[in-house]
């Protein structure tokens, strides 16, 4: 079996289609939560950035997110913008095996979560309570308020607002779309050349 060339790896251009494929996992899980076809085009997809490095990743590879979404823009918010407001709470089938009679103190603490502590264990994996106790990602279930017009899912550390609204022209692309669509199925179906 050949040796690879870790020297001819490229980390950032992986790192950058790792990124898009997150976004795109989780606007296309928005996408048939709403029941909105990715043939139906909409106009904006928010997401939260950490700073200027993930900001010019999403940036390099922001032609595949809007083709692949059906997508007309990407709208770049902070990371700590009050637009997304994040929530917290226990996730109790895995604090109770684990932690047993300590789940009122953990519990306690999980409400006095401030956005920087949620930050903390959604992008780190962990949170230290006390010195003896210790919760993971997996204790806990992070889900972001909703907005009206926007459907909001956290996965893995990013966050991605689709604005689900449909316009009177957004609708009529997507009819367009969609025969188009059947206009190519029939000519299959017969055999016609395009």
């Amino acid at each position: 079996f050949p040796k690879s060339q870790t020297n001819k790896i490229d980390r950032d251009l992986e790192e950058k289609m790792d990124l898009a494929q997150k976004i795109t996992t989780i606007a296309l899980s928005l996408r048939k939560k709403e029941r909105v076809r990715v043939r139906q085009p909409l106009q904006k997809i928010m997401i939260p950035i950490t700073g200027d490095k993930m900001k010019s990743q999403i940036t390099s590879v922001q032609d595949i997110l809007l083709s692949e979404l059906n997508i007309k823009e990407i709208e770049f918010i902070s990371d700590n913008s009050d637009i997304l407001t994040k929530k917290i709470k226990p996730n109790f089938k895995t604090l109770g095996p684990k932690f047993g009679k300590d789940i009122q103190k953990i519990v306690s603490k999980l409400n006095q979560f401030t956005p920087e502590d949620i930050k903390k264990i959604d992008s780190e994996g962990k949170f230290i309570i006390n010195q003896d106790i210790t919760i993971d990602i997996s204790d806990v279930e992070i889900s972001s308020a909703d907005i009206p017009g926007l459907q909001v899912m956290s996965q893995d550390g990013i966050t991605v607002a689709l604005d689900v609204t449909l316009s009177e022209k957004l609708k009529e692309e997507g009819l367009a779309r969609e025969l188009v669509n059947r206009i190519q199925n029939i000519r299959k179906d017969y055999d016609f050349e395009v």
